[in-house]
Order: structure tokens, then sequence, then C-alpha cells
């Protein structure tokens, strides 16, 4: 099953999320986890294109527990950099990742 992780940050903490970019970099590109595959991962903008402003995932596993358990191993997360995190069940529409082909 697909999903989709929603987490904005907390405008009150812009200074955070370049602190801990490294760590979270890090931890993307390390997971080796067979119970979630991340298919896409990335920040979202301000207008302007250059502020980021939060986190967008597109994420398979097996039930919503296991993305929940997930997001609360991601480095913003544990920092208290998100104000808003969202994790709603997704569905390809277009271009669906390699997997389902």
């Amino acid at each position: 099953m697909y999903f989709m992780i929603y987490a904005k940050d907390d405008p009150a903490k812009k200074a955070m999320r370049d602190r801990v970019r490294g760590e979270h970099r890090r931890f993307v590109r390390a997971r080796n986890d067979s119970q979630v595959t991340i298919h896409a991962a990335g920040p979202f903008f301000e207008e302007d294109g250059k502020t980021m402003v939060g986190s967008l995932w597109l994420v398979e596993a097996e039930n919503i527990d296991v993305v929940r358990n997930l997001v609360e191993k991601i480095p913003y997360h544990a920092a208290g950099l998100y104000e808003h995190v969202e994790i709603r069940p997704y569905g390809w529409s277009l271009g669906p990742p390699s997997s389902k082909r």
C-alpha cells in the first residue's frame, strides 16, 4: 500500500532545518528497511522556490503503523522541526513506481 507523508515545518524553527539537514539526508539515503520503500522524498518550498518549509514523502508499506514508526525515526521529526505531520494512503494515478508495473 502507498502512503504520503506531509510534514510541515514549525515556522519558529527555521534554523533547525539547516542544523539537522546533514543527519536527515544521511538517514534517508541509508534507509535499508525492508518494511518501507521510499519511492520519492524531498522538501517543499515557499512560493519563492528557495525557502524550505516542509517535507513530502511517497512510500510503500504494509500498513500505516509501519509508516508511523518510520516517521518517529526521521531526524527532522525527532528534533522537533515539524509543526504538523500527516500520513495518508496514496493512490498512484500517473507515473507509478517501477514496482507497480
